[in-house]
């Protein structure tokens, strides 16, 4: 490991593991990848690492209050001594701000206790929100309607969506064909369902308003106010 790399850009977020309230991630200039979860009250900590030079070999070791309970090789499955891999990380891991964390590891692996000697600063942190679960759905669907493929692919991955707007702004034409809505309720919701569903597509979904669908609302919105307009002028000439 390079000096350079005793200041690393670790990532801080809450833990998704059962049983750990934090974690610290990072990911070399060689593409290794390291995951720590913590548990301060229980002084727990769990370390994993993704080693690219082992063509994403995966290796995980579980440490409390300085004893190591387990080592293992994740990627098949069987217990492992992890001296000789995780000693070049030590210093890496040992600049992570955190002395609760360093002192649970215990000094093993090589890994300081205390802050790096000499360094006039630790390691730099970037703080990660909670994804909620609605985020992580969008970002799920997001990832399934931009998959890569052919167009008719992408167009049908389209259509549910697509149906389903078109679906609403027929629903509010029933409404005003059985007197559910007047003629000026169904032309403002039909215009504002229009400008909806194009910022809802460029906003949450992240794709390019479907610009016919849009333009076919508004028009219909604005058919709708031009046939009251009439309604109006010639009633008038009625009175």
């Amino acid at each position: 490991m390079t000096e350079s790399l005793q200041l690393p850009l670790w990532k801080v977020k809450p833990s998704d593991r059962d049983g750990f309230h934090k974690t610290y991630y990072t990911v070399t200039p060689e593409e290794d990848q390291i995951v720590i979860d913590s548990n301060h009250a229980r002084q727990m900590v769990r370390i994993q690492l993704t080693i690219a030079r082992e063509g994403g070999r995966q290796y995980a070791c579980v440490i409390k209050s300085g004893t190591i309970l387990q080592e293992r090789d994740i990627t098949v499955g069987r217990p492992m001594e992890l001296t000789a891999r995780m000693f070049p990380f030590r210093h890496l891991i040992g600049a992570i701000p955190d002395a609760m964390l360093r002192r649970t590891i215990g000094g093993n692996y090589g890994i300081p206790t205390t802050a790096p000697a000499g360094s006039s600063r630790p390691a730099r942190l970037v703080r990660i929100p909670r994804v909620s679960r609605f985020q992580k759905f969008l970002r799920k669907k997001r990832a399934a309607e931009n998959r890569p493929g052919a167009w008719y692919e992408r167009l049908f991955r389209r259509l549910p969506a697509e149906a389903f707007q078109v679906g609403c702004v027929c629903a509010l034409a029933l409404g005003y064909f059985h007197q559910l809505l007047t003629i000026a309720q169904f032309a403002c919701l039909v215009g504002f369902f229009g400008l909806w569903s194009g910022a809802y597509d460029w906003l949450v979904r992240q794709k390019n308003p479907f610009i016919p669908r849009v333009a076919a609302m508004l028009g219909v919105s604005a058919y709708t106010v031009w046939v009251q307009i009439q309604y109006r002028i010639w009633g008038i000439f009625l009175n």
